[in-house]
């Protein structure tokens, strides 16, 4: 018998909701006011004038995109499902993995938790595709589970053709179930994650694809998971839900259900792309008119990049794949919605904070050197506009995940560590621009202690960054006027982001508990019940 009742886990109320419309508002607004200031006072005549304006122009259209999505939360609802207690009514489902080169730690840890998944093992099939490319199978951990009595298909390549994608149209050829529920090797999942992704599915058959958060049981070893934890969060409580609204959120490589006849009448997945999850969602499921949504619940926990050369490997493979989708963007531009074309646009130009976070460092640097393209005639008129404006600006992006149950602290700091990884989006806008071929590089998962000396050692570009701009603080220092003024000023606000990049990866060397009161986290999931109930 299915429970009647309803459930909507954490829908935003109605002044949550109007909290966001006005942050969009707002937003829009503080970033349409200092855009036409800026635009109405500088010197055309300066070549720097029109690099300026370019780099303005990314972030204005990113920003935008932003408020936009934050707007569109107004109309947000998390979805409702209805409990299936009788196990007759539950649907067949087939859960799978694909994987290459993973720690053998890893891949043991998710077959402990696969064993422990709550569902009928006559309605689960549970799919394993390893890429080999030399390695030893693991075959040997998953055969476990086909002595246990679970419906198990192991398959093996030793082409890697299509990558992820190829892998993935090898589970779709071994899968005859309803359902197709898809976990990256090191997400593991709940017990329970199948009977709710069932219920979401069957009491949402509106939805091709539902998508659920991915949440890290990592995220508090350093400040790199940290970061990069309160990066998902921002995804997944901002972004894709806003995007949800209007069906034009890509669904991501893991964390997901979906209609297994949908997907094969789609095309299946893409394999000409390094990154195919946004690869499939823009040329095969949007057009073809799937719609995919998101299930507001964390169901799985995984793992994120520990160490600043792994999580400029993860950015630089999904800069570099998004930057190649262009071309593709512009083929299916006529097949997608209004917001699709929107939307898309904003993932591809979003990398380029790459390197208009880097050029916008060398903007004071060119005034002290002579080329001075802003018209400054009043520095209270610069400082309670520009000035005051950019803070506000980036503390209203910077609010949402405020709203969310994270301090505005951890918050900031995390933010900075965009400058880190600046010139691994730079890197891979070149490399897509001259179109060099990169293959699929996976994102290494296995633990892994760092000095400090070798994440300065890394960073070593924001420490160059940082002392150009204390040379130009100097130098306005020593002749005071009211261009110098209005260039210290910039020069300072380059390096308060520079410092706490700088001071954000210091923080490694404290204590994991210091570091936890850095961040109040809203779902401890990951760390607490997670480790209790299923790792033990």
């Amino acid at each position: 018998m299915v429970n009647k009742r309803y459930y909507f886990e954490g829908s935003p109320s109605f002044k949550k909701r109007f909290y966001y419309l006005i942050l969009g508002v707002g937003t829009i607004y503080t970033s349409t006011l200092l855009t036409i200031y800026n635009l109405t006072h500088i010197n055309y005549s300066s070549f720097m004038s029109y690099l300026f304006l370019f780099v303005h122009a990314i972030w204005y259209v990113i920003i935008f995109n932003h408020a936009v999505t934050l707007m569109r939360l107004y109309y947000y609802r998390d979805l409702p499902y209805q409990e299936i207690s009788n196990q007759k009514n539950l649907p067949t489902i087939t859960l799978a993995t694909v994987f290459y080169k993973e720690p053998d730690e890893v891949i043991e840890q998710t077959v402990q938790v696969l064993r422990k998944i709550d569902y009928p093992k006559n309605k689960l099939k549970i799919v394993a595709v390893e890429d080999l490319d030399g390695k030893e199978s693991a075959r040997k951990y998953f055969e476990q589970l086909k002595s246990e009595g679970l419906n198990l298909e192991y398959v093996t390549r030793n082409n890697r053709r299509g990558y992820r994608g190829g892998a993935l149209n090898e589970v779709l050829k071994q899968t005859d179930t309803k359902y197709l529920v898809v976990l990256d090797i090191d997400h593991m999942p709940l017990p329970h994650i199948l009977k709710r992704l069932a219920a979401y599915a069957e009491s949402n058959p509106q939805y091709d694809v539902i998508m659920f958060p991915q949440r890290f049981r990592n995220w508090n070893t350093n400040s790199i998971t940290l970061a990069s934890h309160v990066g998902y969060v921002f995804d997944y409580e901002v972004s894709r839900k806003g995007k949800s609204v209007t069906n034009s959120a890509f669904c991501v490589g893991t964390n997901w259900i979906a209609k297994v006849e949908s997907i094969k009448k789609a095309g299946g997945f893409d394999e000409n792309s390094i990154v195919e999850d946004m690869a499939t969602s823009m040329k095969l499921w949007h057009p073809y008119g799937l719609k995919i949504g998101l299930a507001n619940e964390v169901l799985a926990c995984g793992l994120v990049p520990d160490t600043l050369r792994k999580f400029r490997k993860q950015q630089f493979r999904w800069a570099n794949g998004a930057f190649d989708m262009f071309k593709t963007y512009l083929k299916n531009f006529l097949n997608f919605s209004f917001f699709q074309k929107f939307d898309y646009i904003f993932f591809i130009m979003w990398y380029l904070v790459g390197i208009s976070s880097i050029v916008s460092q060398f903007f004071p640097l060119s005034t002290v050197l002579g080329f001075n393209f802003l018209v400054v005639t009043d520095f209270y008129e610069y400082l309670f506009i520009v000035i005051a404006l950019t803070i506000l600006q980036v503390m209203l992006f910077a609010l949402p995940l405020v709203a969310s149950g994270y301090n505005l602290a951890a918050t900031l700091k995390s933010q900075s560590v965009g400058l880190l990884i600046a010139e691994t989006y730079t890197k891979a806008l070149i490399s897509s621009l001259i179109g060099r071929k990169i293959p699929f590089v996976i994102t290494p998962k296995a633990a892994k202690k760092q000095s400090m000396l070798k994440l300065i050692w890394e960073s070593k570009l924001i420490v160059f960054l940082l002392a150009v701009n204390i040379l130009v603080i100097l130098f306005c220092l020593a002749d005071l006027s009211l261009t110098s003024l209005v260039t210290m000023f910039w020069s300072a606000y380059n390096s308060s982001w520079c410092i706490s990049a700088l001071y954000n990866i210091s923080l490694d060397i404290l204590s994991s508990d210091r570091r936890n009161k850095l961040v109040k986290v809203k779902n401890e999931i990951c760390t607490t019940y997670f480790n209790k109930a299923v790792l033990h």
